[in-house]
């Protein structure tokens, strides 16, 4: 069976703002970077997945995915992770992966 790893993104501008009373909107924006890079490179080299996909409404998000080989599946609105997952799912069942 194919799994693939799903993996929602908000935009950069809306990041770790619960940091917000001890980093500044630029430094939420590089922390968050830095994490997301640490879980694409994982992802990437992670034995046995078919493939990444990265959900997401952001360019700068999108050029990131991109350089780790991940699929990106844009969103046209924020509405929350839940329904970002939802929608790869069904998308990616429709093309007939067996798993995420």
């Amino acid at each position: 069976m194919a799994i693939w790893a799903v993996l929602p993104v908000k935009t950069l501008g809306n990041a770790k703002q619960r940091l917000g009373g001890v980093l500044s909107a630029s430094e939420r924006r590089a922390l968050f970077g830095a994490m997301l890079e640490d879980v694409l490179g994982a992802l990437s080299r992670a034995r046995g997945l078919a493939g990444i996909a990265v959900v997401s409404r952001d360019a700068d998000i999108a050029a990131l995915a991109r350089r780790y080989g991940a699929r990106l599946i844009v969103e046209d609105e924020d509405r929350g992770q839940t329904a970002a997952v939802r929608a790869a799912a069904e998308m990616l069942a429709a093309e007939g992966v067996g798993g995420m």
